[in-house]
């Protein structure tokens, strides 16, 4: 019965490693309300509607936030599909008479959203196509605001451009990177109004052999790391096997 709790201890240990995540997710939002220091975090910032007091009539509300998701073909003929998103919404602290410097009333706000994974086909390496269809809703609201997005796919980049639908010459067989960074600033001023700025980014790909016909499955590569805790794993389950074998 020892054993049996030893070897499952080490299943815990060992093995909780192997599904470590290829993809990673980083978020950075930045909130600067009316009169007050910017501040920066990694999941979103929100600040409130700043309440009227005698001589202005309130406002200065800042928001930021942004979010990604991926999801791998299960099969061959099957799309996989990325989303990234980030958004910025500002407004200045209005006032009913206009008795400090425009700088007093101006608040910002700044998302940035990136995406990034390695794939791999499958078979040798080979030349083949990756076909994207993509849209991008992305906007702005005044010339001092900004929206922009940046898709990595191997050694191909492409910015904003709308709907597009693209076929590239693609080395299949190989791990390749996925990235697509999306950011959005806006910036709320007493002469300008709000702020207001998105990029919202969707696209699904799959991948073609040579004849642009026959499609290929493609899977995401793990992290080396997670080989470095395979090989604790097999040494640990080694360990236990050799260990019951001389206790029986």
């Amino acid at each position: 019965m020892k054993y049996y709790i030893e070897f499952f201890t080490l299943s815990l240990f060992f093995g909780a490693s192997l599904s470590l995540p290829a993809a990673t997710i980083t978020i950075e939002t930045t909130c600067q309300p009316a009169q007050q220091a910017a501040f920066t975090t990694n999941n979103g910032c929100s600040v409130p509607m700043v309440p009227p007091t005698p001589g202005h009539v309130g406002g200065g509300a800042v928001t930021a936030t942004g979010s990604a998701s991926f999801t791998l073909a299960p099969t061959a003929a099957d799309w996989s599909t990325l989303q990234v998103y980030a958004m910025t919404l500002a407004y200045p602290l209005d006032a009913s008479t206009r008795d400090q410097p425009a700088l007093f009333y101006t608040t910002q706000a700044s998302s940035q959203v990136t995406f990034s994974t390695v794939l791999t086909t499958t078979g040798p390496v080979r030349p083949g196509y990756v076909r994207i269809e993509a849209y991008d809703s992305g906007s702005h609201a005044a010339g001092v605001d900004g929206n922009s997005g940046s898709l990595t796919f191997g050694s191909m980049v492409t910015g904003n451009n709308g709907t597009a639908y693209h076929t590239f010459s693609i080395t299949l067989g190989e791990s390749f990177n996925l990235q697509y960074v999306a950011t959005a600033f806006a910036y709320g001023t007493f002469t300008d109004g709000p702020g207001y700025a998105a990029t919202d980014y969707h696209a699904q790909f799959r991948f073609f052999e040579a004849d642009d016909t026959t499609p290929v499955a493609v899977s995401e590569s793990p992290e080396p790391s997670t080989f470095v805790f395979l090989g604790f794993d097999l040494l640990g389950f080694g360990w236990w096997g050799k260990r019951s074998a001389l206790s029986s």
